[in-house]
């Protein structure tokens, strides 16, 4: 079932988007915003693409499968297994979208990036007693700080894989949590590990700490783009 979502006027100069759906050819922007509409009140969706089409681009002769992995190649939305049921999620999702209350909780199991892969994951109770007066509010103020560590979780998942020098996790999650990156910085980062790399063997890599410590992902950005001042968008117009 589609929802009313909102949407920002920075989303329609979002550069890093738009140059992936020039590199592409697909219709990613216009797909990212109609996921929106898709995802319930957490950022979460069921990973179908053959029926999610027909609520995002019904009438474009296009493989949805495809954009929705260059959209999680990008780092803009995440894939991840529960149960052998395949489900995405929206990154940025608690900081650009205001959802209605009277919308239903989410029914969607959130990805758990720490457990093993024989655990089942946690779910969002979507039962709970409705709170009242300050009760509620703390409720609500402890609703969104977890959406956004598991958020947070995520990114981290995604950039310790691309990097590859296990070491030193808990550190690097540390220094993780101190950047606190947005979908446009994640994507960045992202990027950036990927290029690293590819170019340095893992035992001539920085430790994931001291790399995310000094921003070393601007320095494979400069490299990578030497003749263009181009910025990106201050804000990350995505899941608005």
């Amino acid at each position: 079932m589609a929802r009313i979502r909102s949407i920002k006027p920075e989303f329609f100069r979002h550069e890093a988007l738009f140059e992936a759906e020039r590199e592409t050819g697909l219709p990613l922007r216009l797909a990212f915003a109609g996921l929106w509409t898709v995802a319930d009140r957490e950022g979460r969706f069921k990973w179908r693409p053959r029926a999610m089409k027909l609520d995002v681009l019904p009438y474009d002769d296009v493989d949805f499968a495809a954009v929705l992995d260059q959209l999680a190649d990008r780092g803009f939305v995440i894939r991840y297994e529960v149960g052998g049921d395949v489900f995405g999620a929206i990154p940025s999702w608690s900081s650009h979208q205001v959802i209605n209350n009277r919308e239903s909780e989410s029914t969607i199991p959130a990805r758990v990036t720490n457990a093993s892969s024989t655990r089942a994951a946690r779910v969002i109770d979507a039962t709970t007693t409705p709170l009242m007066g300050r009760e509620r509010k703390e409720g609500k103020v402890r609703s969104t700080r977890r959406v956004q560590d598991e958020q947070a979780d995520e990114g981290f998942a995604l950039f310790w894989d691309a990097y590859g020098k296990k070491t030193g996790k808990q550190n690097a999650i540390s220094q993780w949590k101190k950047i606190h990156p947005d979908a446009e910085l994640l994507n960045a980062i992202l990027q950036a590990a990927k290029t690293y790399a590819s170019s340095n063997e893992p035992k001539f890599r920085k430790d994931p700490e001291h790399w995310l410590k000094q921003c070393r992902w601007e320095d494979e950005i400069a490299t990578s783009q030497p003749t263009t001042n181009a910025g990106q968008a201050d804000i990350f117009a995505g899941a608005i």
